[in-house]
């Protein structure tokens, strides 16, 4: 109100007003140095109540998501195949069943995410550190999905599944562009030894390939799809079908 604080009083206020302590901040390149340090207070607070409040149901997506944001910011992103194109990157865990967000972590650059096995695997063993032991069903795209990952998880007491990039290391090459699978509905499976990791390549336009390591290889599904006027009765294996 005008009576009790102009409005040019209030945002010379609101310039100078800040909930952390400055004195205490570490300084950039040393120690401890965050660059949502004056926030961070509220993000555990926020991200703790997240967890207490919601149990999560057995199958969990982890994926990314963008905030738009247009201003000066060092860790903005710039995703032109999103669209968001511009603004804040978050990572987050959710419920797949009722899209319930139960953990959260924020980008904030290269720098900050190495790893032996790249970032997609640090964000997915971050997110779910809270789940060893519990079985839960992990799904995430082809930007996590490595053998590595999928191999670890496993020792958490969690399982995985997702698409893959055929260039991941450890790929099998005979599922990359396999002689046997040329028409729709076709697919091959390869499973490593005697573990639950399995490798599948089927095709529907396109050949789609999967990790995983909660599906049954002989386990298939029929599915349909569209093919101009005609109405199709695909073969599709249970990786597909997750």
């Amino acid at each position: 109100m005008k009576e009790v604080m102009t409005c040019n009083r209030y945002q010379k206020l609101n310039q100078y007003l800040h909930v952390s302590d400055r004195a205490t901040e570490p300084a950039r390149n040393q120690p401890g140095y965050d660059r949502l340090y004056k926030v961070r207070p509220i993000i555990r607070h926020v991200s703790a109540n997240f967890l207490d409040r919601y149990t999560l149901s057995r199958e969990v997506a982890v994926d990314e998501a963008m905030v738009r944001y247009t201003g000066k910011l060092s860790f903005k992103q710039y995703m032109p195949a999103k669209p968001i194109k511009r603004g804040v990157k978050i990572w987050m865990a959710c419920a797949s069943n009722t899209a319930y967000l139960s953990r959260f972590d924020i980008y904030l650059g290269r720098n900050n995410n190495q790893t032996e096995h790249g970032l997609g695997y640090n964000v997915v063993r971050k997110l779910t550190d809270n789940l060893h032991g519990s079985n839960r069903h992990i799904y995430f795209d082809n930007f996590f999905t490595g053998i590595p990952l999928m191999q670890d998880l496993l020792q958490d007491g969690l399982y995985g599944c997702g698409t893959v990039r055929t260039n991941r290391k450890g790929f099998p090459t005979e599922e990359k562009k396999p002689t046997s699978v040329k028409e729709r509905g076709q697919f091959l499976i390869m499973q490593k030894g005697n573990s639950n990791l399995t490798a599948t390549c089927w095709k529907d336009n396109r050949l789609v390939h999967h990790l995983a390591t909660n599906c049954d290889e002989s386990e298939v599904n029929m599915t349909t799809r569209r093919s101009g006027p005609n109405v199709l009765a695909l073969r599709q294996p249970s990786t597909v079908n997750k």
